[in-house]
C-alpha cells in the first residue's frame, strides 16, 4: 500500500513539474514572439524583426486630412519611448504609376522622433504640407517649409506633382545613423505576406 502511495506521489509530482515547465516555456516563447507592448501600445522595437514592425505599422498607421491643406500621417499605438533609442523617423512614398527613365518618383519625408503634444505617450504625427508642396514646381531637391519640422526630399522628379503616393518604407534611425530599424512595403501580387491593401497618401 505504501509503495502504491509513494508511486502515485512520484507520478503526481512528475506531472506537476512537467506541466509547470511547459507553461513557463510557452510564456517565454510568447514573450519572444509578441511585440513589447503595454495596453496595446508598442514601446520597444529594437528586438522586433522587419516583418513584425511592418505588420504593426500596417495595423496602426492612420492618414487623415487636416485643416490648412495638411495631411496627417500617424503611427497610432507606437509609444514615444521609442525616441529614446531612435531620434529620427523617415517615411518613403512612391508615386503610383509615375516614373522617370524607368525609375519611380520617390518622396522621402523625415522628421525628429518626438512625443505628441496632445498625448506625450504617443509618437508625434507627420504633418505634410500638401498645399504648399503643390504650389512649388517639382524638382529633385529638398523641401522644408516654415513652421514644419518635416524635411521632404523628391527623387526622380516628374514634370508635375503626382497625386497618389504609396508607402514603400518606414525607417527609425538613431542620432548617428549607425543603428536603424525599417519596414519595407513591397507590392507584389505573388507575395502572400504583402496581400494587405497598400497604404496610400493622396495629394
Amino acid at each position: 500500500m505504501k509503495k502504491n502511495m509513494f508511486g502515485l506521489f512520484i507520478s503526481l509530482a512528475g506531472f506537476v513539474f512537467g506541466f509547470t515547465v511547459v507553461k513557463v516555456s510557452s510564456a517565454v516563447m510568447k514573450t519572444e514572439r509578441d511585440p513589447a507592448a503595454i495596453n496595446g501600445k508598442i514601446f520597444e522595437i529594437s528586438n522586433l524583426s522587419a516583418d513584425e514592425i511592418r505588420n504593426q505599422i500596417q495595423k496602426k498607421i492612420v492618414i487623415d486630412p487636416t485643416d490648412h491643406g495638411l495631411k496627417r500621417l500617424a503611427l497610432n499605438g507606437f509609444s514615444s519611448s521609442i525616441c529614446k533609442t531612435y531620434s529620427n523617423i523617415e517615411v518613403e512614398l512612391v508615386a503610383e504609376g509615375v516614373s522617370v527613365a524607368g525609375e519611380p518618383t520617390v518622396l522621402k519625408i523625415s522628421q525628429p522622433c518626438e512625443a505628441s503634444t496632445k498625448d506625450p505617450s504617443e509618437l508625434a504625427a507627420f504633418l505634410i504640407p500638401i498645399d504648399q508642396l503643390l504650389k512649388t514646381k517639382p524638382s529633385n531637391m529638398v523641401y522644408q517649409f516654415e513652421g514644419h519640422k518635416s524635411v521632404m526630399t523628391l527623387v526622380n522628379s516628374a514634370d508635375e506633382w503626382p497625386h497618389t503616393w504609396v508607402l514603400r518604407k518606414v525607417e527609425f534611425r538613431n542620432a548617428s545613423g549607425s543603428d536603424s530599424k525599417q519596414a519595407q512595403f513591397v507590392r507584389s501580387p505573388a507575395s502572400a505576406e504583402d496581400s494587405a491593401k497598400p497604404i496610400v497618401l493622396e495629394f
